[in-house]
């Protein structure tokens, strides 16, 4: 999947973040430190996202198909996703991998995955979870055009709370 577009929006709206909370703040965020809160919440966006699909919940019986809602917890995800890429430079042309027709699985190394990068710390790693992640999407049936469009509407969103002091 090409995401240039997706890694430039995300790069300036880092950057406007960063300013923003920098002039909230009495001293400047440590890198390391902002690293490690957005790893959590990383981590938290993947956990809704998975709560949405609803895949793991095998003691439930009617479970709810809200398309609207799995994508945008994929793009609030993708949001931070994109930011460890672009802090690694990570190349925009980013594969899907699919290691199994079983989306539970998916899920399970998708969060693996996610552990091993924030464990070591490497371009290699990385790439993997993004791969992993950019395959449940695509298991779930969505495109590269949807995912831009996903993308660009939680974008938008977190400009205009940037814009409102949120």
């Amino acid at each position: 999947m090409n995401l240039k577009e997706i890694f430039l929006r995300q790069k300036a709206l880092d950057e406007k973040i960063l300013q923003k909370s920098n002039s909230l703040r009495s001293e400047k965020l440590d890198s390391n430190y902002r690293f490690k809160l957005a790893s959590i919440a990383l981590l938290v966006e993947l956990a809704e996202f998975a709560n949405e699909i609803e895949s793991f919940k095998y003691w439930k019986a009617n479970k709810k198909d809200n398309s609207a809602k799995i994508r945008e917890e994929f793009a609030d995800a993708l949001h931070f996703l994109v930011s460890f890429a672009n802090e690694y430079k990570i190349c925009y042309n980013v594969s899907t991998k699919i290691i199994s027709d079983d989306i539970n699985i998916q899920l399970i190394e998708i969060l693996k995955s996610v552990v091993d990068f924030f464990n070591d710390l490497n371009k290699e790693k990385l790439t993997k979870a993004f791969e992993l992640i950019l395959g449940i999407y695509q298991m779930l049936g969505y495109t590269e055009a949807d995912l831009l469009s996903d993308y660009i509407k939680v974008n938008e969103k977190n400009l205009k709370r940037l814009e409102n002091n949120y």
